[in-house]
């Protein structure tokens, strides 16, 4: 789906990575510790390829000490999910949706706060939102050369929900190939509730519409489409089921089982 290589786009412009296996995708940034920039999305995957995959994939986070979430479709093989269940990874309640709104949609709608980019002296909020002290110094690194040093066909646009006492909501705006998607979207904890994310979006949206057209598309943790975006023509166009590690659980990797008998191999020929 192209929308996943614009969100795999962003982590790599960020100073990030992927890294395609048989069976799904492994999201990484080994300096930004957080779920929304390390991530496993599991596609089709052949049951002889499970144990394979999950163990590779966990052991490429692990030896980084990152906590990855993983992500798959709401259809996927139960064997999956019991090799998850065994792993100490639990479901998150509501489901990742992916929302799109077109640049044909006949709805019009305009947020009822200004939406801007943020200043060079506003930028420390969305620092401080993104992670704790011991990131900062790793998020103004990244973010710095995402926005001032883009990649050809791509930018990256910190946008904020501004209030009369200054920015309220915050993310990152990223285009990429005629896409755009609002990512990493944080609100200060005494505004939360109040539907400043979705103010964000719909004023996000006229920002890339005005820019340069296109489609934009935004990941919610939420089993519903918000009303505020439903009215103003967003869509649910996919929706993953979410696992994650809780934070007291340690991986519990399952005994190997008894030792396994050497494979036969031909003999070499001998040299001439």
């Amino acid at each position: 789906m192209r929308w996943a290589e614009e969100e795999r786009a962003l982590i790599c412009a960020l100073g990030g990575y992927a890294l395609q296996l048989s069976g799904g995708w492994l999201v990484t940034h080994e300096r930004l510790a957080g779920s929304r920039f390390n991530f496993i999305d599991i596609g089709p995957l052949a049951p002889a390829r499970r144990t394979a995959f999950l163990e590779r994939a966990l052991d490429h986070y692990f030896q980084r000490a990152l906590r990855p979430i993983v992500r798959m479709d709401p259809l996927a093989p139960p064997g999956i999910i019991d090799s998850l269940e065994r792993l100490g990874f639990e479901e998150r309640e509501a489901p990742l949706q992916l929302l799109v709104r077109g640049p044909g949609s006949p709805r019009e709608m305009t947020p009822r706060h200004p939406v801007r980019p943020l200043t060079i002296e506003e930028l420390p909020l969305l620092h401080r939102l993104w992670g704790g002290p011991k990131e900062l110094p790793e998020i103004r690194a990244s973010l710095d050369v995402a926005v001032s040093a883009p990649a050809r066909g791509e930018e990256v646009l910190p946008v904020a929900a501004i209030a009369g006492s200054g920015p309220v909501s915050v993310g990152l705006l990223h285009g990429w190939n005629g896409m755009w998607g609002l990512h990493a979207v944080a609100t200060l904890p005494g505004h939360r509730g109040g539907g400043w994310a979705s103010e964000l979006t719909i004023g996000s949206w006229g920002l890339c519409e005005r820019a340069h057209g296109g489609r934009l598309g935004l990941r919610l943790d939420s089993a519903r489409v918000p009303s505020r975006l439903a009215a103003a023509g967003f869509d649910s166009v996919a929706r993953y089921r979410v696992f994650e590690l809780p934070g007291d659980h340690a991986l519990e990797i399952p005994p190997p089982g008894p030792p396994q008998p050497p494979r036969w191999r031909p003999p070499r020929a001998s040299a001439p």
